[in-house]
């Protein structure tokens, strides 16, 4: 019950709010059909009563009753916001006036109550008091007629009345919504240029957040891996084993080889994202090659076959392999890391685990200059996943990647991951 009320509650607010901008904007638009309604208006009166009785005293003062009159309609938008009745009874009081200064044009004339009819309905909009405003004119016009004709002529002009209460009323309902669906389409038109403004914005700041990660992961992994076995190599050369050291350096010349094609990978990536020419398996066992090669870390892999993965799923979770990596590598002092890669129909979990000292978790996440834990956050919030990564000096390092791996690959089959975290990661 409470949330019907709150429904209708809330219905009465949204139509409140509509009403306020939508009465005014149908004010301001039906200006030019009324000055031409009330020039038609003043053309047949003026030549029934110049034609019948000319008056040139009466006439003169209906033509500025009837600009004043016209005044009134051309500012109606401003006139009705606080008290319409006040603006729809001073304008009736004129029209009788005009009425009776041209008593031979008067049938006409009274068209003029039939089109402050109609503006109540703008006005108002409810249907009773568009009744009511159409009651108090009803005996006017009867007053009118019977003040200045016969009640022979009665009975035919209220039926002509009425059919032109009814005939308006209908024009002014259709016209009313039709403005108001070119207003209200004109208000859209505008706050989807303001939201395609703000996906403009996003997007760039997304572009500069991928250029960041990519930049970390290529680069400057890759040069901190070169870094690592150029110390190694010095370590040797200081020892006089030239041999290892030789080892070394050509070893350093690969990997800055591979760095230069992930770089321009990256870089290709930003303008396609191509598949990838691997399996995931393949490109972690790659991964832990050159590891092994350049720290002597021994790793195993406990790799189960899955199916193919997107391109996205693919390209986030092999960074986060690859950093985890080098954090062993510069940190850890680890003499072993297992890497176990499961899957069933409902999660795709990838752990990478070391035997190191270990580190604080929180303390490293907010020192300047440690970005590669922060960075594997936020490809984990990417593929909508669970990063966990716990660490202490007895066991070690644990980084646990849980993916919802049934909605990567259901959306990666209709497409729509892809274009959801491209939106997200470009």
């Amino acid at each position: 019950m409470n949330r019907e009320g709150n429904g209708m509650h809330n219905k009465d607010e949204d139509w409140k709010k509509s009403s306020s901008t939508d009465i005014p904007a149908t004010l301001l638009d039906a200006r030019k059909h009324i000055l031409v309604w009330i020039m038609g208006i003043y053309i047949a009166s003026v030549l029934m009563q110049w034609i019948l009785e000319f008056n040139p005293i009466p006439m003169l003062f209906f033509h500025l009753v009837l600009l004043l009159h016209c005044a009134l309609y051309w500012h109606s938008e401003a006139l009705t916001r606080r008290q319409p009745w006040f603006y729809i009874s001073f304008q009736g009081i004129l029209i009788t006036i005009c009425a009776f200064l041209m008593p031979q044009g008067y049938p006409p004339i009274t068209g003029l109550y039939s089109l402050l009819i109609g503006q109540s309905v703008v006005i108002y909009q409810r249907k009773l008091k568009v009744a009511g405003v159409a009651l108090v004119f009803y005996p006017i016009v009867t007053i009118i007629v019977l003040s200045i004709d016969d009640s022979l002529h009665l009975l035919f002009n209220l039926s002509a009345f009425t059919m032109l209460n009814v005939i308006i009323i209908a024009y002014t309902r259709i016209f009313r919504n039709e403005v108001i669906a070119r207003h209200r389409t004109e208000s859209f038109l505008k706050e989807l240029e303001q939201a395609h403004g703000e996906v403009e914005k996003l997007t760039l700041a997304n572009e500069r957040q991928r250029m960041s990660r990519d930049l970390h992961d290529t680069l400057a992994q890759g040069l901190a891996g070169i870094v690592m076995q150029l110390d190694a190599a010095d370590a040797h050369i200081a020892k006089g084993n030239m041999d290892r050291a030789g080892q070394i350096i050509r070893q350093s010349r690969e990997s800055a080889r591979i760095a230069l094609a992930e770089a321009r990978q990256a870089i290709d990536n930003l303008r396609l994202l191509a598949e990838p020419a691997q399996s995931f398996a393949d490109a972690v066992r790659l991964e832990t090659e050159r590891f092994t090669s350049a720290t002597g870390i021994r790793v195993e892999l406990m790799l189960d076959p899955i199916p193919e993965l997107s391109k996205i799923l693919f390209e986030h979770a092999q960074y986060i392999v690859r950093e985890s990596l080098t954090n062993i590598a510069r940190h850890a002092k680890a003499s072993e890391v297992r890497i176990e890669m499961r899957y069933n129909e409902d999660r795709f979990l990838l752990t990478i685990r070391d035997n190191g000292t270990g580190f604080n978790v929180e303390k490293i996440t907010h020192e300047p200059g440690h970005y590669g834990l922060i960075v594997m956050q936020e490809r984990a919030r990417l593929l909508h996943a669970e990063l966990a990564i716990s660490s202490d000096r007895a066991s070690g390092t644990l980084v646990k990647l849980d993916v919802p791996y049934h909605y990567a690959i259901s959306i990666r089959e209709e497409g729509g991951l892809n274009h959801e975290l491209q939106n997200s990661d470009c």
